[in-house]
């Protein structure tokens, strides 16, 4: 879209401040303004300028606030089901992605965030706001459905308008902000006009994706946004999204069901199972450091190995591998892809394989005892070998 001019009184009505606020701006050239005639215009690109410089600034100031949930509690009366000692907290500007097994709390504790549900006890801030104490409409937050929740009655272009017609009646900010979105997003011009009915799924999810960015918001939720799409749009969408999210720069929380998903998208992770929160911490650590085995499951992009053993005097028993845990009996869990090929390592037998990708298989092995596992192979590995755990875990 081309550009063009705006009067104080169109910025003022934007950037909901009065004329004169607009005035001192300019006034300390902070926005960029031209004089026709007695007349002080100002480009729409310049306005656009000035508002990515705000961003930044206040990303700045940001840096040590935290958003935070303090003991919440959510009880569903016609259940036993609950959220119960739910506490997160991290810096303002991050991405927290929320996972756990199916029915184990996960959209439940974003609807609590957005006020879509009534905690019973607890607290929730962004910064210093105490968001539970505020209406839902209050609270300043954006939400991607996992159905969409696009308006079936309004074509794309209209939907991704809409937030827009409720903040400015300037018809060209309007215009050049709907289509600012269609681009950011990549969405072809060939779907703008189209009903919701008649989109694609991946394109259903740009387009609530770019609403939720016209909204005036300070929390961005995003409920499974790529649990509708098919494996030939997902990792395009991931990508897309971890980019979007990042220059879009605000506090976010996402719910998750797929490692690969969390991994490459997270700043921190929160692993939930029947609605308690079971590790919270930076995305590395949670991964490397699982503190129980739903949480290894749950950031494990291939399969989670597991094998009865016991620990005599720091041997295990029967793959002979050391440990430092204490003796006893556990459930020794490894990754897949976690693996190193050595001499003196557990002796297993491939008995199935299958391609992963140019240089790599994925076996199907027996150990000794029968134990079936996953190993992730080099395709030239013989198909009897001994291999040891990088980082295996006792539980």
């Amino acid at each position: 879209m081309e550009d063009f001019t705006l009067t104080i009184k169109d910025v003022a009505k934007f950037l909901k401040l009065s004329d004169q606020m607009v005035y001192n701006l300019v006034k300390d050239n902070k926005i960029k303004a031209f004089k026709i005639g007695s007349a002080t215009r100002i480009l729409y690109s310049d306005l656009t300028n000035f508002i990515d410089e705000q961003k930044k600034e206040m990303s700045k100031k940001v840096n040590n606030e935290y958003f935070s949930v303090e003991n919440l509690e959510f009880i569903i009366k016609k259940s036993n089901f609950s959220l119960s000692n739910i506490d997160l907290k991290f810096p303002l500007g991050k991405i927290t992605s929320i996972i756990g097994p199916s029915g184990s709390g996960k959209t439940l504790l974003l609807r609590c965030i957005a006020g879509l549900e009534k905690i019973n006890s607890g607290k929730i801030f962004l910064g210093s706001k105490r968001l539970d104490k505020l209406e839902t409409h209050e609270r300043k937050i954006g939400f991607v459905f996992q159905n969409f929740a696009l308006f079936p009655n309004l074509n794309l272009r209209k939907n991704i308008k809409f937030p827009l017609m409720m903040q400015s009646p300037n018809k060209k900010i309007i215009e050049a902000e709907t289509e600012k979105r269609i681009n950011e997003t990549n969405i072809e011009q060939e779907y703008v006009s189209n009903l919701p009915n008649t989109l694609p799924e991946g394109i259903k999810q740009l387009t609530s994706i770019a609403r939720e960015k016209n909204h005036d918001i300070d929390i961005f939720l995003l409920d499974e946004p790529m649990s509708n799409l098919d494996k030939n749009i997902h990792t395009e969408i991931r990508v897309f999204l971890k980019k979007f999210i990042r220059e879009f720069g605000k506090t976010t929380i996402i719910t998750l069901n797929n490692p690969e998903d969390t991994l490459t998208l997270s700043d921190y992770i929160a692993v939930i199972d029947n609605g308690r929160i079971v590790q919270f911490g930076e995305t590395f650590d949670v991964y490397n450091n699982p503190v129980s085995k739903i949480v290894m499951e749950e950031t494990t992009r291939l399969r989670l190995n597991s094998i009865d053993v016991e620990v005599k005097n720091g041997i295990v028993q029967p793959t002979g591998i050391s440990t430092a845990v204490n003796d006893g009996d556990y459930e020794l869990c490894f990754r897949a892809d976690e693996i190193e090929i050595i001499n003196e390592g557990i002796p297993v037998k491939v008995f199935s394989k299958q391609f992963y990708d140019g240089k790599r298989i994925l076996a199907d092995c027996k150990t000794e005892d029968g134990v079936e596992i996953s190993l992730l192979l080099p395709s030239d590995t013989d198909d009897n070998l001994r291999f040891t755990p990088l980082n295996p875990r006792f539980f």
